[in-house]
């Protein structure tokens, strides 16, 4: 070209800023859908400890830790290598693997933790465990489904706002 740019050097931040908000929104995506997966295995171990542990603290922190271990490798580890490969894209490979390692770390103590709370604050209330499965089960499933509405719902509206101005 004589004398003028490039003109798809005027897309490039368009397309990094698109880009950007596609990892977030997957990002965001894997994690409500662990957020609701990582019940079963939270579930399993706390009823297996506390019928064995007359302690509920106990129980509490020894699920916790059980269930925190357990969805790291179940969950978390598939999510960061996606993770680490659409980082790697962006950013070096050390800090990509270091993101993507601690995302993938908070992600699964977060969700254990949450998920140990649920499940002791209803069995507190009900004294049925299964009551009480089903109780945080139903609540993990509604605020999950309801990320995944918010975040999945935000482009399309977006879109629906940029064509009707553009109308």
């Amino acid at each position: 070209m004589a004398g003028g740019s490039d003109p798809r050097s005027k897309d490039l931040p368009k397309q990094n800023k698109k880009e950007r908000n596609y990892l977030s929104i997957l990002i965001l995506n894997l994690f409500f859908l662990s957020f609701f997966l990582n019940i079963f295995p939270s579930f399993l171990i706390f009823n297996i400890i506390h019928s064995f542990l007359i302690f509920p603290f106990l129980s509490f922190f020894l699920s916790f830790f059980l269930s925190f271990f357990l969805s790291f490798l179940i969950f978390s580890l598939p999510f960061l290598f996606l993770i680490l490969s659409i980082l790697r894209n962006i950013f070096p490979f050390f800090l990509s693997f270091f993101l993507s390692f601690f995302l993938s770390f908070f992600l699964s103590f977060f969700l254990s933790f949450f998920h140990n709370i649920i499940l002791s604050f209803f069995l507190s209330f009900t004294f049925f465990l299964s009551f009480s499965f089903f109780l945080s089960f139903f609540l993990s499933f509604f605020l999950s489904l309801l990320g995944l509405l918010a975040l999945n719902w935000q482009p399309v509206l977006q879109r629906e706002i940029q064509d009707s101005k553009t109308a």
